[in-house]
């Protein structure tokens, strides 16, 4: 009898479900339907603050700054406030949502519940579906999302967003401890990485703050660990405006010729501006470019862009667009195919020839951008009622100013005025630091 309740008591410990560091499990959603139960119940009463070993909770490079804790990330962070997005809203348990998580409809949110400005996607050999998991599930403290497949990567992407320079959420990985997380830049060159000691099933805050605009980042586990984003926030830095727009307009379309009218652009002249477009400090992006067409017949017409040192660009070929009601504007950030989405017309488009960015990076911004309207040789006649092109410049994180603190001095009796002694303010920059009074 005592023979076969150790066999039975084998074979029960033999088929519980292993969990953290010791699967082999392929994605969340396999480990959910095997049964895998929820250990460690008191990761709901945790701290999400970082067990990462570093003699602080700051460690900076050239490019960034990167932080295990929440409260000084938001604590150094000095441009608009935080956006959080916190995954609540959607399904109880583990649910699969698809190729992407973000504000439109999906298989885990209804439209408008996410905030705008990011797609959340999942990349890999893995299937590329993301899922989420109600707080609770293997433990994790709050709703969570990220790649179902353990061999796929989480990414973020920010869209429609220009100027994010800040991002920051808590960490959990299913298996093994270390995730790498990369941050890219609107060009997608990589800005930095960082390697994070995240032990399996415990959770652990990571925080960037950039001194450009951030494109996407990439959350990888090593090794195929499963991880998992909560309590997501970014914030942006709004970057400095300067429109300009044609003198000339309005201008009458009358095929077979073709219309031509300038933007005369001019940079600030300040030391720290370039006048060349990129994504470094002092650099210009292409932010829009807005136009106002009447014509009856738009797919006869030609819409391209010619930069001061003459490269064209296609922004839109004989397509069918529908020109009233508002401005056609052309935007890197746009999802919207002008090749598709034409009718009825959107807020903006992207170019149909290629992004503002690659086609005119590195070139000078100073002098005439044309708009170049043409159309079918029996074409209808039409009117450009204006024409504008909007750039906006890098200026980076603005320096932080410490005054002296109010103070008291007694003259003596008799006396008018006294000497005063006090430390001059000072002003620190997030990227050199405190700054030479002199400057």
């Amino acid at each position: 009898m005592k023979k076969l309740t150790f066999l039975t008591f084998l074979f029960t410990l033999l088929t519980i479900p292993l969990v953290y560091g010791q699967t082999n499990y392929t994605s969340f959603s396999e480990a959910f339907e095997s049964g895998t139960y929820e250990i460690n119940q008191n990761f709901n009463n945790q701290t999400t603050n970082s067990v990462r070993t570093a003699s602080s909770s700051t460690y900076s490079t050239m490019a960034s700054t990167f932080y295990t804790d929440r409260p000084t990330f938001v604590g150094d962070w000095s441009g608009d406030p935080l956006v959080l997005e916190d995954w609540d809203g959607g399904p109880a348990g583990i649910t699969t949502c698809g190729s992407v998580v973000n504000s439109g409809a999906n298989g885990c949110f209804p439209a408008g519940e996410i905030v705008d400005g990011f797609d959340a996607t999942a990349v890999g050999p893995g299937g590329n579906v993301m899922v989420l998991l109600e707080a609770g599930q293997f433990g994790v403290a709050f709703d969570a999302v990220g790649s179902n497949s353990f061999s796929d990567t989480t990414n973020i992407n920010f869209t429609g967003i220009d100027d994010v320079m800040a991002v920051g959420f808590t960490l959990f990985n299913f298996d093994f401890d270390d995730t790498e997380i990369r941050i890219y830049d609107k060009s997608n060159v990589l800005i930095d990485s960082f390697t994070m000691t995240n032990p399996a099933g415990s959770h652990n805050f990571f925080g960037a703050i950039t001194t450009e605009a951030i494109g996407h980042i990439e959350i990888e586990g090593i090794g195929g660990s499963g991880e998992l984003v909560m309590q997501f926030e970014f914030g942006i830095v709004p970057l400095p405006a300067f429109t300009f727009c044609s003198s000339d307009t309005p201008l009458p379309l009358d095929p077979p010729i073709a219309v031509s009218t300038p933007a005369v652009v001019s940079d600030t002249g300040s030391p720290a501006d370039t006048g060349i477009i990129g994504n470094a400090l002092g650099e210009y992006v292409i932010a829009s470019v807005d136009l106002n067409i009447e014509h009856l017949f738009p797919n006869e017409l030609t819409i391209q862009l010619q930069s001061a040192e003459g490269t064209v660009l296609d922004l839109s070929v004989g397509n069918n667009i529908q020109l009233t009601g508002g401005n056609l504007v052309f935007s890197d950030a746009s999802p919207n195919d002008i090749t598709t989405d034409g009718v009825p017309l959107l807020a903006n488009y992207a170019p149909e020839g290629g992004d503002f960015a690659s086609t005119f990076a590195g070139e000078n911004i100073n002098g005439d951008w044309y708009i170049i309207v043409s159309s079918i040789g029996d074409g209808h006649a039409g009117s450009l009622n204006s024409y504008c092109i909007t750039f906006k410049r890098s200026v980076g994180i603005p320096p932080e100013i410490f005054c002296p603190a109010d103070f008291t001095a007694d003259n003596d009796e008799g006396i008018c005025g006294a000497i005063v002694n006090f430390a001059p303010p000072i002003a620190i920059d997030f990227e050199d630091g405190v700054l030479d009074p002199a400057n």
